[in-house]
């Protein structure tokens, strides 16, 4: 019997330490999202621990578990690489690893004391931590760049274990020097543990009192939800009924674009207040050329006087000191970082992707994205937050984003079962990316479980949207759900948004309620995201600068979007490559770039941009071109200098290949 209770806590410990230490890695501060994440994976670890600490425990003496399972968790550590090595054939990292492990042994064989062990938790604390401390340290300096990323963390994990058996050894002659080896991991908490959002400095002037009928105002932003997904702009699935619920009390948009088919372009537009090529948020341009964000709307707002807040689950662009969250008093937009290492909790739930129980907890706490039902009690903890000042609540939520991984009680919703993990997307969508396209079965498929995705985010919309509703402080509320852009699903047989200016990629919904706005109208004026900025602007009394490119919504005539991409790497076929801009003068659109064809569409007769009129309808075209160029920016720059940490936060998203 005494084997289980030291089992039970060997696999405490162990879940502990790795929980935390996963933790620390993906979240460099305490946030919610970093206490949501470790308490998901200490529930997924907890059981794992111990039936392996009771299974060593089990076959070998118990007096050696606190040296067996740290060997186990670094073999685990290494179990990547080496799988990696077997499937191509790379016998030398075997033959690195097999010796590595054989050395280990007649070392651990040398230094072990029949007579003296070590403190049973310095060996289970010190033996999982060294491994996994000196495996991150190898991949972070230039000994990856030597000998790459795999044989790098190998050789570190090694080593890790090669300094833990010394050590152990060490502890086991003098005890009590052990407790000196755990005050590196009680600094490194105490430092982690610092406040997490100390307030960001005013922008410009000190903020100056508001007066009590500035409206509050909540921006929802729903990353890339195409127009087309949505009942109310023609789709034939109710896919989120909240949204529609929201649009008859409010005033819809139903000729409503982005300025760009990506996230971070479109967003610095909805908070500028100009077009890509002014404000160069964008890949082909130099980051050190780009516009102030003093100028963006939650620092003009907070210097007149709100209390302005940031719930954003799009990590690759929010994530991060990003200039868009310049002006924000509170900000949570730091969810787990992916592309800085890889936690074995997303490999228990790759491994069983399908189990009731690891889906609900994935979907339920933030992982590459912040999850809806989390970004919403976060908004909502500012919002019923009592407050003085008029609030600016901003909102971003990530669902339509790949991959479209719907709720449970969603999935099968809209269409057959499949294709419902992210592994499985990604490889029709990688086979796509080699010039494979999808079968129409599997186009299909994809299509459904973005809608069902849709409905999963509506239902966490809907919370927001009816709290919102329910506490508005006493005085008016302008509220605003749109998108950053749209998504390709196999029209033109191009998926996702950022390499086209197609209808599917930069038409977005845009609904509103607030002043001078009629419930249940819908309006067919021509708009664009860059006018919601002059709008909010100036209901909330801030004054503007002449010359943005905001209009009011009943004065826009002609639509304009850009899309600068810089480098774009390998893309299937069907996509346009280089720069390109696009004129909207209703009915007709008119697209054109330095590499692609010039296109005509009439949209009224043409929605789906089948019958390109440039050849039938020349002078209508070169107007069209001759107008274009008036008013869209510069071409992208050659040689821009790249954000090398905004690179590595895309390349996560699939943005960069």
């Amino acid at each position: 019997m005494k084997t289980l209770p030291r089992s039970a806590l060997a696999g405490f410990v162990v879940t502990l330490i790795l929980a935390a230490t996963e933790t620390v890695a993906g979240y460099p501060r305490p946030s919610a999202a970093s206490g949501a994440f470790f308490a998901a994976a200490f529930i997924a670890y907890l059981p794992v621990a111990v039936a392996a600490a009771w299974a060593l425990a089990t076959m070998l003496p118990a007096h050696g578990l606190d040296l067996w399972l740290p060997f186990l968790v670094g073999l685990l550590r290494v179990s990547r690489p080496l799988a990696g090595a077997a499937a191509s054939r790379d016998w030398s990292l075997l033959a690195l690893s097999v010796g590595a492990v054989g050395i280990l042994l007649a070392l651990r064989a040398r230094t072990e004391s029949k007579t003296q062990s070590p403190p049973f938790l310095f060996g289970l604390t010190v033996g999982i931590v060294l491994p996994i401390l000196m495996g991150r340290v190898a991949t972070a300096t230039r000994v990856s760049d030597l000998v790459g990323q795999e044989r790098a963390l190998s050789l570190g994990v090694v080593a890790g274990l090669l300094a833990f058996v010394l050590l152990r050894a060490f502890v086991a002659r003098w005890p009590k020097v052990g407790p000196v080896f755990l005050l590196g991991p009680i600094v490194s908490l105490g430092l982690w543990s610092r406040p997490p959002f100390a307030p960001a400095p005013p922008a410009g002037a000190p903020p100056m009192p508001a007066p009590a009928r500035r409206p509050d105002i909540v921006l929802v932003v729903l990353d890339t939800v195409r127009a087309q997904a949505l009942a109310s702009y023609g789709h034939a699935r109710d896919t989120m009924p909240n949204l529609e619920a929201f649009a008859r009390r409010s005033t819809t948009f139903r000729r409503a674009w982005t300025d760009a088919s990506w996230t971070l372009p479109a967003h610095a537009s909805l908070f500028s207040g100009v077009r890509p090529g002014r404000h160069r948020y964008d890949s082909g341009f130099d980051a050190f050329e780009r516009a102030s964000p003093d100028l963006f709307l939650a620092a003009r707002l907070r210097r007149a006087g709100y209390a302005t807040a940031a719930v954003a689950a799009n990590f690759g662009v929010f994530g991060g000191e990003g200039p868009l969250l310049r002006g924000f008093e509170r900000v949570e937009a730091e969810p787990l970082r992916p592309y800085a290492f890889h936690p074995w909790f997303f490999d228990i739930i790759g491994a069983f992707p399908r189990a009731p129980g690891l889906r609900s907890l994935a979907s339920g706490f933030p992982g590459p994205s912040m999850r809806a039902p989390w970004v919403v009690d976060r908004a909502l903890d500012f919002w019923r937050r009592p407050e003085a000042r008029p609030r600016f609540l901003f909102v971003n939520l990530m669902e339509a984003h790949l991959p479209w991984i719907p709720e449970e009680r969603d999935l099968g919703r809209f269409g057959p079962a499949g294709l419902d993990t992210e592994d499985e997307q990604g490889a029709v969508l990688g086979r796509y990316l080699r010039a494979g396209a999808p079968t129409p079965v599997e186009t299909e498929i994809l299509r459904a479980r973005y809608d069902e995705a849709l409905s999963s985010l509506d239902r966490s919309l809907g919370r927001l949207l009816d709290a919102v509703a329910d506490r508005t402080g006493g005085g008016e509320t302008i509220v605003v759900v749109t998108s950053d852009h749209g998504e390709s699903l196999g029209e033109h047989a191009r998926f996702g948004h950022r390499n086209s200016l197609d209808e599917a990629a930069t038409r977005i919904p845009l609904i509103l309620n607030g002043p001078g706005l009629k419930a249940g109208a819908v309006r067919d004026t021509p708009v664009q995201l860059v006018d919601v900025f002059g709008y909010l602007a100036q209901s909330a009394g801030v004054a503007l600068e002449p010359g943005l490119d905001s209009r009011n919504f009943s004065e826009r005539r002609a639509v304009v979007m850009e899309h600068r991409p810089g480098a774009q790497g390998d893309l299937p076929a069907s996509y346009p490559r280089g720069d390109l801009s696009a004129l909207v003068l209703w009915p007709f659109k008119y697209i054109e770039g330095p590499h692609v064809e010039s296109a005509l569409f009439d949209l009224e007769q043409d929605p789906g941009e089948v019958q390109n009129l440039a050849a039938r309808e020349p002078e209508q075209a070169r107007a069209m071109s001759l107008l274009l160029r008036q008013l869209a920016g510069p071409g992208s720059v050659r040689g821009a200098v790249p954000d090398p940490a905004a690179e590595e936060r895309l390349r996560a998203l699939g943005y960069v290949r």
